[in-house]
């Protein structure tokens, strides 16, 4: 794992003249956390199997291919939540997701303010397969050049990642700003919020930290874990 150090972020997409932010992402506002811990990559197919062979895990059919370094795949919330707890830790908030891609220098990506390139993001173009590949993921931390300050790994494409939260369209508008709880209820039925990139699309604005989904594109939906901090 590593450390997502104290303090505010910007949480949220700020428009430009060449960006045009989804309504689930704005207003931008400064948010502030705790320190955290969170997992440099996301779960792989070996450390998920590992929790099934343990009968805690239900066994899923990877939706990315079944390479024990590949992010695991196709799995439900309660799949990831299941495993993170096993792993005495669990699933990241919208917010410390968010701050854990994005640092507390307002970047858009997490890398920087780079357009994305295969070098720093894997990803599909327009659904074909003339992206960065024919594969749907690669192995985790296969691109280093795309970490995030904090050092974690594919915050932006590979698998998109389940988070703790209920998605909430207009949360933004009026959730708390220190330490945000989650919504408290699945307002309209919109089931948990999904971070990271959808993989076929080559849109920047699918890569910047703040996107946000309630849908699991493809379903090549993965996950990684994190953990909270205790302060003497």
């Amino acid at each position: 794992m590593v450390v997502v150090p104290a303090g505010p972020f910007l949480m949220g997409c700020v428009p430009s003249a060449t960006i045009d932010c989804p309504s689930d992402t704005i207003p931008a506002r400064a948010v502030h956390l705790p320190t955290f811990l969170i997992d440099r990559t996301e779960v792989t197919v070996a450390a998920y199997t590992r929790c099934v062979e343990a009968k805690v895990c239900e066994r899923v059919r990877p939706r990315g291919g079944d390479s024990p370094d590949l992010p695991i795949t196709g799995v439900t919330w309660h799949d990831a939540d299941r495993y993170c707890r096993w792993m005495g830790r669990r699933l990241p908030t919208e917010a410390e997701w968010e701050k854990a891609a994005r640092g507390s220098d307002g970047r858009s990506y997490p890398w920087g303010e780079a357009d994305p390139t295969c070098a720093l993001a894997h990803h599909l173009r327009d659904g074909s397969y003339s992206g960065c590949g024919a594969e749907l993921v690669v192995a985790v931390g296969t691109h280093p050049a795309g970490a995030s300050p904090c050092g974690a790994l594919d915050l932006a494409g590979n698998a998109q990642e389940w988070t703790a939260d209920w998605y909430h369209p207009f949360y933004y508008s009026h959730g708390r700003t220190n330490e945000p709880p989650a919504p408290s209820l699945n307002q309209g039925n919109f089931g948990r919020a999904v971070r990271g990139s959808p993989q076929l699309h080559e849109l920047e604005i699918y890569h910047r930290g703040s996107q946000k989904s309630r849908l699991s594109i493809s379903n090549i939906t993965g996950f990684r874990c994190a953990r909270s901090v205790q302060v003497p």
